[in-house]
């Protein structure tokens, strides 16, 4: 007998709260229109699982796991291949049922969207692991990650969402993020994909915040969901960008590569990488032109990027 399954997650950019999410901040992120797909067939068999993951389409990794055990028996990439051996042996021991008894199984992952924008690989394959093994992705992501989990709440969201941690829990609430300036609101990639781990132990190890900085955070984050004034969101974004800087000791994306820009700009998740989002009033071609003399060519509007 054959049995197939199909799940789907949403990748995210965090727009606010970025590194003091971890410790409590309330943050506004979005779930993106490009996501990940996994595929997954299962019939009788030789206890064998195949993986192949591809990257818009095409092939991109290739490993073949024995069952029950999730040994490795080939891989394109063997790396790769041991990070997603890890992945699966924490969702096996949180449902040791799912890979029980003789069944050759198939998997397909497809991802949506280049690897190096960072748009939540990780976090969209995670939340469909879980989906397949029935388990709370949360709990498995913590078995993997010591990140705060906003980007497993982002994979399931189809509306925006306030994320916090307390206790150790995860407290979401979607909220609809439907500024009347969304027009205005651009999100330009700066060319190479952040290691947030990196980030965040870097984070770790020499940054001390307070607790009025993670209830100004808080507060900015749930007034830039809410302000119709366009104004006003572009002074919420500067005062975010000087509290982060302040305590990371490092100098807002606009002063260091973007002053003569004529509007806000405002580093998403981890900094120094990935994506900006950038407040701009004047035509797409003029922005553009403005990037792409910076050598800057990735650029979404709010509606090409946001789901």
């Amino acid at each position: 007998m054959r049995h197939s399954f199909n799940f789907h997650s949403n990748g995210k950019l965090l727009i606010s709260g970025e590194y003091l999410v971890i410790d409590g901040a309330l943050s506004l992120a979005l779930p993106v229109r490009y996501g990940q797909s996994l595929h997954v067939e299962v019939a009788d068999g030789q206890p064998y699982l195949l993986w192949e993951s591809r990257v818009k389409g095409n092939e991109w990794f290739t490993a073949g796991y024995r069952l029950p055990e999730l040994d490795i028996v080939s891989a394109s990439d063997q790396e790769i291949a041991g990070r997603l051996q890890t992945l699966l042996r924490n969702a096996s021991s949180l449902n040791p049922d799912m890979l029980g008894g003789s069944c050759e199984i198939k998997a397909l992952a497809d991802i949506g969207f280049d690897l190096n924008l960072g748009l939540g690989s990780s976090s969209t394959l995670i939340s469909n692991i879980a989906w397949w093994f029935n388990v709370d992705p949360f709990q498995l992501f913590r078995t993997t990650f010591n990140g705060s989990g906003y980007d497993i709440a982002c994979a399931r969201s189809a509306q925006a969402v306030l994320y916090q941690v307390v206790d150790n829990n995860p407290v979401i609430r979607q909220v609809k993020f439907d500024p009347p300036f969304r027009d205005q609101l651009f999100f330009v990639h700066l060319g190479k994909k952040q290691d947030t781990l990196s980030g965040i132990r870097h984070y770790r190890s020499s940054v001390v915040e307070s607790q009025k900085e993670i209830e100004r955070i808080s507060a900015i984050s749930d007034y830039l969901w809410q302000t119709t004034d366009l104004y006003e969101f572009e002074r919420l974004l500067i005062e975010h960008e000087s509290i982060i800087s302040r305590i990371l000791g490092i100098e807002p994306v606009k002063e260091s590569h973007f002053s003569d820009l004529p509007g806000s700009v405002k580093s998403l998740g981890a900094w120094g990488g990935d994506f900006i989002l950038v407040t701009w009033s004047r035509s797409r071609q003029e922005l553009e032109k403005y990037f792409h003399s910076k050598g800057l060519k990735t650029i979404y509007s709010f509606d090409e990027l946001i789901l």
